[in-house]
């Protein structure tokens, strides 16, 4: 595997609203430029139908609108190389607290 993808809280989930659900999502895509401005592929459009949000103890448990990223894999050299230097790491959380900030007007 390689790439990042993104995952927020599954419509399953009874305890997260519909308007916390869609800030969740929408920052998910915003924090995906991110990903791919980094040169990172668009894996599975973003998103890893396989894990879903409401299996997830850190997304199940909260009422607040929330984000799991997954930036590259330790097991895929091209990955590996990226997230492993430096340089790039701080670009990488750069980049997405900018998109953060950005989608929340700071």
């Amino acid at each position: 595997s390689k790439g990042a993808f993104l995952i927020y809280p599954s419509t399953k989930l009874t305890s997260i609203s519909e308007s916390t659900l869609k800030e969740s999502v929408d920052v998910a895509s915003a924090i995906k430029q991110s990903f791919v401005a980094m040169g990172f592929q668009d894996r599975r459009n973003g998103t890893d139908s396989s894990i879903s949000g409401h299996t997830l103890a850190v997304l199940r448990q909260t009422e607040m609108r929330s984000v799991l990223s997954e930036i590259g894999y330790m097991s895929n050299s091209e990955d590996l190389s990226k997230i492993t230097d430096p340089v790039f790491q701080k670009a990488m959380a750069k980049g997405i607290a900018d998109k953060i900030r950005a989608y929340f007007g700071y």
